[in-house]
């Protein structure tokens, strides 16, 4: 089933996907992914031997589509307006909501925050984070309106 058709027809949202279940999300099953190469590592006869892993989550990208649970942990936040924004002349600009938007990039930002703190916790409990150099890095941010 299609949901948005145009570019701006749903902004950055998808808000058509309201019932996803949060387990199932992108970053999620990157995050359990990553537990179970990891836990085959360590049952591996060379599991004593260092390793290397670089978790790479996809999100937080349009479409913002978010669980029941995050849109409600969202729901009343205010964020500082676009800076600049011009969607002028852009068919579906009209449609474009940007606070509602930021407000959707948050809830994914801590959703993608949940999922490092749960590898941790794995980490933790498989006993390898005192022999583990976590980097923490972000490519981008979206601009979510400003200097459109």
């Amino acid at each position: 089933t299609q949901v948005c058709v145009g570019k701006f027809e749903c902004g950055f949202r998808c808000d058509g996907l309201s019932d996803v279940d949060e387990a199932l999300s992108i970053d999620a099953w990157t995050e359990a992914s990553a537990e179970e190469l990891l836990r085959e590592h360590l049952s591996s006869p060379q599991g004593g031997k260092p390793w290397f892993l670089q978790l790479g989550f996809p999100g937080p990208h349009p479409p913002f589509i978010l669980s029941p649970s995050m849109r409600e942990g969202a729901e009343g936040r205010e964020y500082p307006p676009p800076v600049d924004a011009n969607f002028s002349g852009i068919p579906g600009a009209e449609n474009v909501d940007a606070a509602a938007s930021r407000r959707a990039y948050g809830a994914l930002v801590e959703h993608i925050d949940e999922q490092i703190a749960r590898f941790l916790g794995f980490l933790e409990e498989s006993g390898e984070l005192n022999d583990t150099v976590v980097v923490v890095m972000g490519d981008h941010g979206e601009h979510l309106g400003d200097h459109s």
